[in-house]
């Protein structure tokens, strides 16, 4: 398990397809080839977690060459984002790890999860405004675990067609739980409808993103 999210998160920064499973991990990912880019990367960590649930994909990238540089972004529960470490201007493959210390913004017994869940996704767009203010990056990648992947995809509902904001390269989802969680209500009579897959109901945590699917069907460009 822990080396299958070590390839999803270096496909989102090498923009490539899912690196193949299977036989040496150290003679695989030193024989694929990758995109030497100035497009940062961010992880986002699940719920009750941190940055350091994302240091073992990250490192993974760094000790096989794919970047040299990963700096923090710490978000307090105010949103206000507090950097460790710099992204040298030209750095390759940047990667910033998200810590968020409001890491249980959503308990899933808020009267509107979907609200909530909105609200969270506040902490993305901090520190997407924060790195472009810093650094003054115009596209990014996208990697989220669990609750991660819910913050993002409310992010993207909202803001993915802001031509002020960075545009969205590559995002890779890890355990996203967008079909709702287990034991959620109803989330058992939903059924995938038409080319685009719509669900025949939304469960709560999730009736909000679904205006994130235009990012993918119709994505930015400039």
């Amino acid at each position: 398990m822990k080396l299958i999210l070590k390839h999803l998160a270096l496909a989102a920064m090498i923009g490539l397809a899912l690196i193949p499973l299977g036989g040496s991990k150290d003679s695989q990912a030193a024989s694929q080839p990758y995109v030497r880019s100035t497009t940062p990367t961010l992880f986002f960590h699940g719920w009750g977690s941190s940055a350091r649930a994302e240091e073992q994909m990250t490192n993974y990238a760094r000790r096989h060459g794919v970047t040299k540089t990963i700096v923090q972004a710490d978000v307090s529960a105010a949103g206000k984002v507090t950097w460790h470490g710099t992204i040298k201007a030209g750095a390759i493959n940047p990667i910033i790890e998200v810590n968020l210390q409001n890491n249980k913004s959503v308990t899933g017994r808020e009267a509107d999860l979907a609200g909530a869940y909105a609200k969270s996704s506040n902490y993305v767009k901090a520190v997407v405004t924060a790195m472009q203010k810093r650094y003054g990056f115009t596209t990014m990648n996208l990697v989220g675990h669990s609750m991660g992947n819910l913050q993002i995809a409310y992010y993207l509902a909202t803001n993915a067609n802001d031509p002020h904001l960075p545009r969205l390269v590559h995002q890779v989802s890890i355990a996203g739980h967008y079909n709702g969680l287990v034991g959620e209500a109803d989330t058992e009579q939903i059924n995938l409808l038409g080319p685009h897959h719509r669900p025949s109901t939304f469960c709560q945590s999730t009736k909000g993103s679904w205006g994130c699917a235009t990012v993918f069907q119709h994505p930015r460009k400039y």
